[in-house]
């Protein structure tokens, strides 16, 4: 939710604030010849000299192990809650009629809102149909899955092939390296380095990888 914070507040400097910019006394007999300017920070209505400069994000890509783990744990609550359905695929589906999805979710328990992960970005015809009407009814691609999504919604139904696809990325993520998971990835293999190591030159220092 930080993400969707987003500051517009810009406070004009000296330079920006309207006016003409003019001495406010005269240079020489008052003591005030320092004063240059109306629009001076320190004066009534002038400029800001540190002021906010917008517009202003607090937007950051989150690292790699960060975000597979709460991946991988926001569809385990969905699994341990049996809020995670499989089906076999979306085209299948008998009716278009937005009311038939409805008494379906109904049916089958599946709460107010539910998402549908579908393995691309071409969704079958009929599924469009019957989720159009509802607003609580999302269809979202599997790259596009997300730990959001999955918490925001109560059921998360994924084709079979999207279940395949998630499946095959998450695991070659959690296995590409073995210091992915680890918080200081360097500093952690330190000693395994140093062990493996064959009589190195400088023994207290690791080898450079």
């Amino acid at each position: 939710l930080v993400y969707r914070n987003l500051q517009l507040t810009k406070q004009l400097s000296k330079a920006e604030m309207p006016g003409g910019n003019r001495k406010p006394w005269p240079q020489k007999k008052t003591g005030r010849h320092h004063a240059g300017s109306i629009r001076s920070p320190h004066f009534h209505l002038g400029g800001f000299a540190n002021g906010v400069r917008g517009p202003r994000t607090w937007f950051y890509m989150l690292p790699d192990a960060i975000r597979l783990k709460g991946l991988c744990v926001a569809l385990t609550i969905k699994h341990v809650q049996n809020d995670l359905v499989i089906v076999d695929d979306f085209a299948s589906l008998p009716n278009s009629e937005p009311q038939f999805l409805n008494d379906l979710a109904d049916a089958r328990n599946w709460g107010y809102s539910v998402l549908f992960v579908t393995d691309s970005s071409q969704v079958p015809q009929n599924l469009v149909d019957a989720c159009e009407s509802i607003p609580s009814f999302t269809i979202m691609p599997i790259y596009g899955l997300n730990c959001y999504s999955i918490m925001k919604y109560e059921t998360v139904v994924l084709s079979r092939l999207a279940l395949e696809i998630l499946e095959y990325r998450i695991l070659y993520h959690k296995h590409r390296a073995e210091t992915l998971q680890k918080k200081y990835k360097y500093s952690d293999m330190k000693k395994l380095i140093l062990s493996e190591a064959e009589k190195e030159i400088d023994p207290v220092h690791a080898p450079f990888i």
